[in-house]
């Protein structure tokens, strides 16, 4: 298991990994500005994601996301959201609420 002994990190790469989840470990980031797990094996997105309030860049293209919580609305400084080329048939009504939000892509 991926074990985070450094809880300042402000981003993190883990694109390209054929990653099924995202390791439980980054709830440790408290102060995570940037998350870029596109490229993997990811069926959702994890659920501990509202816990980064800090996180402004998110992308996650090139997965296998069906399925996205209307708890991704509780990302108050989310600028921009990449879920281009997955496997989505909605997005949830509350999307709008993420006042931040400049850049959303789901091609």
């Amino acid at each position: 298991p991926l074990e985070v002994g450094y809880k300042e990190a402000y981003t993190v790469w883990l694109q390209d990994n054929r990653l099924v989840n995202v390791p439980r470990a980054l709830k440790a980031l408290e102060n995570l500005r940037v998350l870029h797990i596109q490229k993997n094996k990811l069926g959702q997105l994890p659920s501990f994601l509202q816990e980064f309030h800090a996180l402004q860049d998110l992308n996650a293209k090139e997965n296998d996301i069906s399925f996205v919580s209307p708890a991704i609305s509780q990302l108050p400084s989310l600028t921009s959201l990449n879920l281009d080329s997955n496997s989505l048939e909605s997005l949830p009504p509350n999307i709008g609420e993420i006042n931040f939000l400049k850049v959303l892509s789901v091609r």
